[in-house]
């Protein structure tokens, strides 16, 4: 959690985007598009500081992706391997430039 955090209540969300699928959008096959598996947590914040929480870079769920974002519409399978460090994730900017842990 980030130590600049204000005193609130905080939904976060965190998702697995599993690519199996992702060389075709579900618009194009139903059965075909990346898939999210998606969990929310519920933290209160308090003894933090009292700062005012940035906007920007908020997003709405649903609405924050499209089906064809760049990283969700990838062929893994593109010159017999995945895309590895040229992965685009998917998403708005992570808190502070903060970069993600790979599994």
């Amino acid at each position: 959690m980030p130590d600049d955090l204000p005193v609130g209540e905080y939904i976060f969300r965190n998702e697995i985007i599993d690519l199996t699928y992702a060389g075709k959008t579900n618009a194009d096959d139903p059965t075909m598009g990346a898939q999210f598996y998606a969990d929310c947590l519920k933290y209160k914040v308090a003894g933090g500081k009292n700062q005012k929480m940035p906007t920007e870079g908020l997003v709405s769920l649903p609405g924050a992706y499209l089906a064809t974002d760049k990283g969700l519409l990838v062929n893994l399978t593109a010159e017999g391997k995945p895309p590895g460090d040229k992965y685009t994730v998917p998403g708005p900017a992570l808190h502070n430039q903060r970069k993600p842990v790979a599994a």
